[in-house]
């Protein structure tokens, strides 16, 4: 109990509420509710992503593999079924997210969900892992028929080495800056929550 006093002491002076640091529980309760109302953020989020990534496998899969064009190369149907494996996947990985967001249960341990909450903001989580296998279908796919703006002229080799330059520079980029806006935005509410684990493991 002593050491969810001082835990809810440390989240209510980081905290932008002003809660009562003599009320652990009213300070518990802010607590849980602002991990709930950023656990419904990020619900909503993967519910948004796992639409738009069944909405691409049905595109891709019409444009590129059930099309009935002459002029699409068994290259570029090739790479249109990499492109519908990649988005199958990412649906079926965002669902599965959102599925667990649905059913979270916050009447565990507060130690095992605090640190579930700070395990979302790491680079290389197990999560991050995960959906890695996204990118690097669709550069699979890329490889397989490189897109027109590349010359053709080029040998082979040195115009996948070009795409994959470009397409991993962009998806680092984008990444990198994705990653440091969220952890900057959730920043005050991470200080608290590891300051709550650090309060919590003495």
């Amino acid at each position: 109990m002593i050491k969810k006093q001082k835990a809810m002491k440390t989240f209510s002076n980081k905290s932008t509420d002003n809660q009562s640091v003599d009320n652990p529980d009213r300070s518990l309760d802010s607590l849980i509710n602002e991990l709930k109302e950023k656990d419904e953020k990020a619900r909503k989020f993967f519910r948004n992503f796992s639409i738009l990534m069944t909405v691409l496998v049905f595109f891709y899969f019409g444009l590129l593999v059930i099309n009935p064009d002459n002029e699409l190369t068994i290259n570029q149907r090739i790479a249109g079924i990499c492109y519908v494996i990649a988005f199958i996947a990412g649906a079926f990985m965002y669902r599965k997210e959102y599925n667990k967001l649905s059913i979270k249960n916050y009447n565990r341990p507060l130690l095992t969900i605090l640190k579930e909450q700070t395990e979302k903001f790491r680079i290389f989580s197990k999560r991050f892992f995960k959906l890695l296998i996204v990118p690097v279908i669709l550069n699979i796919g890329l490889s397989i028929a490189p897109p027109r703006y590349i010359p053709t002229d080029w040998p082979q080799m040195k115009r996948i080495l070009f795409l994959q330059v470009v397409f991993w520079t962009v998806m680092i980029i984008a990444g990198v800056i994705g990653y440091f806006v969220t952890r900057k935005k959730n920043k005050p509410f991470l200080d608290s929550i590891n300051g709550i684990i650090k309060d919590l493991e003495k």
